[in-house]
């Protein structure tokens, strides 16, 4: 395809200097079997750097994801949280867990959390009130 494109498209005074120009000779390359050494090389180099990559950077990342995951929720999710007049967020329990069912008593499930919300939210207003 290449070539047929190149003989379509190309200008005539290339095509001649082209055909009349003799190929470079190389020396003979090492192969294995049909692996040319270089690539085997570079295939070990990579192999090595991956191995060598995983315990350097990606274990110890992993393990600050897992602590700033501990640090944010732990897993627990029976919260809830405001935003403050000054953009800090406040957070605070939340009873939504109890033994009660959820169609029922949504109603004070959302009553409770509303309350929360209020209470922390002013808390935290009235503690940083001073500084914004």
């Amino acid at each position: 395809v290449d070539e047929l494109l190149f003989q379509a498209l190309a200008p005539v005074k290339l095509c001649l200097l082209i055909s009349g120009a003799a190929p470079l000779p190389l020396p003979p390359v090492r192969a294995w079997k049909g692996l040319n050494w270089a690539a085997g090389a570079l295939l070990i180099a990579i192999v090595a750097l991956l191995a060598a990559m995983l315990p350097i950077y990606v274990t110890p990342q992993m393990e600050l994801l897992n602590d700033a995951r501990d640090a944010l929720c732990g897993g627990e999710t029976a919260f809830v949280y405001a935003m403050g007049g000054s953009g800090l967020p406040a957070w605070g329990a939340s009873n939504v867990g109890h033994d009660t069912s959820p169609l029922t008593d949504w109603r004070e499930s959302t009553q409770e959390e509303d309350a929360a919300l209020t209470y922390v939210g002013k808390a935290v207003e009235a503690a940083i009130g001073g500084y914004g």
